[in-house]
């Protein structure tokens, strides 16, 4: 349980680091653009009519992007932190918060083409900055010395398919210890099976079970109650890797 507790404060960590600082770098660069003019004078002017100084404060923009995106869970350990349009709508939830007083108040034709193009630039901000951060974990470290020690639980068709699936394929995330058969185990076969499986983790040292393909009623209540008491998280890829993300 600790080690999944420093690796999810790790994660956060990171991430929470990575997306406040483009969101600073993009706040420094609208700051030039409009306030300093480095593109010139008509440039600065056609900004300042889209976004007026004063529409985005800094002290407002930044933990309210940075909610949405926590409300959009794209802080966990799954491919949602990836997903672009999680971001992106992250991105607008959180830019609608500060942005509404502004437009409530001082209303504008421009304030709401300003308001999209905002959204879809911090959007692409963080999706790009995301990807540099993957990119920048998978250079330092090819193999995670925190990736989760995980036991592959499922027939060989479904758990050679698993092993395609990019989340279960970075070596930053998980190592696997074992795979394991339910034909071949005999998790159907009661309190024996729990006692197998128990010991089988303890063996390989695992803190998390992966379910790569169905099980039956009795067989998942085996692996449930051997995840509980072992303490390992338990993780279940759906059938297609479309419907789960």
């Amino acid at each position: 349980m600790r080690r999944h507790l420093v690796r999810t404060a790790v994660r956060v960590s990171v991430l929470l680091a990575g997306d406040a600082a483009a969101l600073l770098l993009l706040r420094v660069l609208l700051h030039g653009l409009r306030d300093v003019g480095w593109l010139g004078a008509a440039t600065s002017a056609l900004i300042n009519r889209i976004v007026p100084e004063g529409a985005l404060p800094l002290v407002q923009l930044l933990p309210a992007v940075l909610l949405g995106l926590i409300a959009l869970d794209t802080y966990g350990a799954s491919d949602r932190r990836r997903d672009a349009g999680r971001l992106v709508a992250g991105a607008t939830l959180g830019l609608a918060l500060p942005f509404w007083g502004h437009l409530w108040n001082q209303f504008s034709p421009l304030l709401l083409p300003g308001f999209i193009l905002l959204a879809g630039l911090i959007g692409l901000t963080l999706i790009i900055e995301r990807h540099l951060i993957d990119q920048a974990v998978r250079l330092l470290w090819p193999i995670g010395p925190g990736a989760a020690r995980a036991l592959l639980i499922g027939r060989p068709e479904h758990t050679k398919r698993a092993l395609e699936h990019p989340t279960l394929s970075d070596a930053r995330s998980f190592a696997f210890g074992g795979i394991v058969d339910p034909d071949e185990f005999g998790l159907e076969a009661g309190t024996g099976g729990l006692t197998r499986l128990c010991q089988t983790l303890k063996r390989y040292k695992a803190d998390t079970v992966v379910l790569t393909g169905p099980l039956d009623d009795q067989a998942l209540a085996l692996v449930i109650d051997a995840a509980g008491a072992a303490g390992c998280q338990l993780y279940g890829l759906p059938r297609a890797f479309a419907v789960g993300g």
